[in-house]
C-alpha cells in the first residue's frame, strides 16, 4: 500500500511517516505547492491514501491573505 503525506517534512508529518515506514508502508512525500491540484493529478494518482498534514503557520501568514492561509489549512 502506498501513502503519500503532504508536509511530510514537518513536526507532525516527519513522525507519522517515519512510524509508517517503520511499520513496513511504502510512503511518498510530497513538498510543495498543495494550492494547485492540476499541476499535482498524477502525483496523487499512484496512492491509496493520502495525509494532508501540511498547513501554513503563522509564521508563513504574515503579509499573506487569509483565502491563502485558510485554503491549505
Amino acid at each position: 500500500m502506498e501513502i503519500l503525506i503532504t508536509g511530510a517534512t514537518g513536526f507532525i508529518g516527519s513522525r507519522v511517516s517515519s512510524m509508517l515506514v517503520e511499520r513496513g508502508y511504502n510512503v511518498k512525500h510530497y513538498i510543495g505547492e498543495i494550492n494547485n491540484p492540476p499541476l499535482n493529478e498524477d502525483y496523487f494518482k499512484t496512492t491509496n491514501i493520502v495525509l494532508h498534514l501540511a498547513a501554513k503557520n503563522d509564521e508563513v501568514r504574515k503579509g499573506r491573505e487569509n483565502d491563502d492561509y485558510i485554503s491549505v489549512n
